[in-house]
């Protein structure tokens, strides 16, 4: 789909428009008015109130909203606030590792993945030698391994300086992974077992397979980049510049839709993606909470269509996207600011809106709840520093 990077202008038949070009001092509504521009997140905050009502949700008791497969149906009260509802639980044991899991801690990293250092993560494909050698999970070990390379040897702790350690099979109860998952545990290391095993795997992120083995730091920086983070499997990723600004990845991932907050990065894939394009520093004073709604919108609009794959980013992948993608969870899984933030951080580790933005969502919070849920500053106190 083709896309022009343009600044929002008013459109006669009020049409949805290709591409949106965002800038706090720009920003329009598509009525050309000046109320979308507050100078202030109070401003923006009374303006929200006043449009409490939108389109098609019309306020009755515990109204239930439409939904798509793969946004869940809300609820509102007569007042027209959401009402929270829990996060999506794993309905996996513990013992077993989800592909989206796998995936983020095989992908994470900012230019060079941290599955780039061989201590960070064991990997080990418990199938035959010949499907092993054929096609495996980057940086997999054959679990003969275990037994025959020194660095990875069990029984003398060659395991044991690795802070990642996962089985796989042909499936999730493949008897060979699971023997292997009962000798490593026999040795206090924690392991997990790869949900549907190789093949599921190998299903959701092909572009993670080869029949290369890829033991040594060279070898993988070589052979391997960093992937945005699936934040919702098949729908939403976050990341940063380094993946918008790469082809492969925007291809691998079927990226179709990109929000971009950044002050200072292009869109580069317009004839490919459809693009918000969000022109915000990484500045507390930044008000970020006057296109919380439009962000969220677009997200959601774009996951509606069957196929359709939205990724957010910044320039570190941080604190702007963050944000953004915290307040869609809110608002379209309506998560309380604390729930989506830790919903975000198990599944983008680095992300850590600033505290500006932290305590914008906390006003977001209350104009879709009615109420405060949360406490910014918990969420500020738990997070530590800032990755930069």
């Amino acid at each position: 789909m083709g896309c022009q990077n343009s600044a929002i202008v008013p459109n006669d038949d009020n049409n949805n428009l290709k591409s949106q070009d965002l800038h706090p001092s720009t920003e329009k509504e598509e009525s050309n008015t000046s109320r979308d521009n507050p100078s202030s997140t109070d401003e923006a905050l009374q303006q929200l109130r006043d449009r409490i009502e939108e389109p098609g949700e019309v306020s009755t008791s515990y109204h239930m909203m439409s939904s798509s497969t793969i946004l869940p149906s809300r609820m509102k009260t007569e007042e027209g606030f959401l009402v929270r509802r829990d996060p999506p639980e794993s309905s996996l044991p513990e013992s077993v590792m989800p592909v989206t899991e796998l995936f983020n801690l095989i992908c994470i990293g900012y230019r060079v993945p941290h599955i780039s250092d061989p201590a960070y993560m064991l990997i080990i494909d418990c199938r035959e030698i010949s499907q092993y050698s054929d096609n495996h999970i980057v940086t997999a070990r054959h679990y003969t391994a275990l037994d025959e390379q020194r660095d990875c040897h069990l029984d003398t702790g060659g395991c044991n300086k690795f802070a990642v350690i996962v089985v796989y099979g042909e499936s999730t109860e493949d008897a060979k992974a699971q023997e292997m998952y009962n000798r490593i545990t026999e040795k206090d290391l924690y392991v997990q077992v790869v949900e549907g095993g190789f093949p599921e795997f190998n299903s959701f992120a092909p572009f993670l397979c080869t029949n290369k083995l890829l033991q040594t730091e060279l070898e993988r920086k070589a052979n391997i980049i960093t992937y945005p983070s699936v934040i919702l499997k098949d729908a939403l990723y976050q990341g940063s510049a380094v993946h918008a600004e790469n082809k492969v990845v925007i291809d691998n991932l079927k990226i179709t839709h990109i929000v971009n907050v950044t002050t200072e990065v292009g869109c580069p894939f317009q004839e490919s993606c459809e693009y918000l394009h969000l022109k915000f520093a990484d500045e507390g004073g930044a008000n970020l909470f006057s296109v919380f709604e439009r962000a969220a919108d677009f997200i959601a609009d774009a996951l509606k269509q069957s196929g359709n794959r939205v990724m957010v980013h910044c320039v570190m992948g941080v604190s702007r996207s963050s944000s953004i993608t915290i307040s869609f969870l809110m608002k379209y899984f309506s998560m309380s600011l604390n729930d989506a933030y830790t919903f975000l951080k198990d599944r983008r580790s680095v992300a850590a809106p600033n505290t500006g933005f932290t305590h914008q969502l906390a006003s977001y919070e209350e104009h879709l709840f009615g109420e405060k849920l949360t406490d910014p500053d918990e969420i500020l106190f738990t997070a530590g520093p800032r990755v930069r």
